[in-house]
């Protein structure tokens, strides 16, 4: 039972209280502090705010059918979660989040091209791509079939590996968060996170706001890595 609260508190999470609470923090109660910040020099259209917010909000029903394709596997006997977390299982823990997050920026990696290849663009991805300055609304602004299919990663991994069912809420929460900053529209050199060792490939939301300018290029979602192997970052 707290697992399915958590779950639904997540869903919420990622559809509405999220990109509110950072649009408001971005573009109204600080808005100020953050003009020097913005990445492009001019504002997003209202007009382009308002279809973000409705494609976000529609964008819940996608959520809500993988949680049933989930819970049906599970009932199944397809898929098993753990539910307790003892201190023998914390390293393996850590390890399945890390190794969750190279295996999802893979994943989305190649779904993200093939979205950008033009029968596919023309049907389903454009209507991401109506947001050239995109704002945290933005990052679940999809289509159905792009939703679907980028959330069908999760039942794909949870069929191969026993995963805690609490490493999985708290890995959709970072990456949710990841998701909103990535689409929020500033840069954030001043948290100082580009003098970290190693956040250098990691992929900020000036990487993905360029891919939201120029269409092509900056595929990847949490790290640089992929477009470097592939060569398809922009230099």
């Amino acid at each position: 039972m707290l697992a399915i609260s958590l779950t639904l508190l997540l869903i919420a999470f990622r559809h509405f209280i999220g990109p509110a609470a950072l649009y408001h923090h971005f573009y109204v109660a600080d808005k100020d502090q953050w003009t020097a910040d913005r990445i492009q020099s001019r504002s997003p259209s209202e007009a382009s705010i308002v279809w973000d917010k409705k494609q976000t909000l529609r964008s819940i029903l996608t959520d809500g059918l993988m949680v049933a394709i989930v819970l049906a596997l599970v009932s199944s006997g397809a898929v098993e979660f753990s539910y307790t977390m003892s201190a023998d299982q914390i390293l393996p823990s850590i390890f399945a989040f890390v190794a969750l997050l190279f295996a999802q920026d893979l994943y989305f990696y190649v779904t993200h091209y093939a979205l950008h290849l033009p029968p596919l663009y023309r049907r389903v991805h454009a209507l991401h791509h109506r947001s050239t300055n995109p704002t945290p609304w933005t990052s679940f602004s999809v289509h159905f079939v792009e939703g679907f299919t980028e959330l069908m990663f999760y039942p794909l991994v949870f069929m191969l590996f026993k995963l805690n069912i609490y490493v999985v809420l708290l890995y959709v929460f970072v990456t949710t968060a990841i998701n909103l900053f990535g689409h929020a529209g500033f840069r954030l050199e001043k948290f100082a996170l580009g003098r970290v060792p190693g956040f250098s490939w990691v992929a900020l939301c000036a990487f993905h706001n360029r891919h939201h300018q120029s269409f092509t290029g900056n595929y990847s979602l949490y790290f640089r890595i992929w477009d470097k192997v592939f060569g398809t970052e922009f230099k």
